[in-house]
């Protein structure tokens, strides 16, 4: 699988796991701050992830 591919499939994973935690986070009873953090953090992983692969590339 190509290194775009992979980005794709990372920050499309990390923005799925951010709306789903900002959607079932309530119903869950999550506390609001627990439910802001995860959703807030979700992205910066892949976008880490990205990031890596782009400078291991140069």
């Amino acid at each position: 699988m190509s290194s775009t591919l992979k980005s794709i499939i990372a920050l499309v994973a990390g923005l799925a796991v951010s709306v789903l935690t900002l959607y079932f986070g309530p119903l869950l009873n999550f506390h609001p701050a627990v439910t802001s953090i995860v959703a807030l953090a979700a992205p910066a992983v892949p976008i880490i992830y990205v990031l890596t692969l782009l400078t291991k590339k140069g």
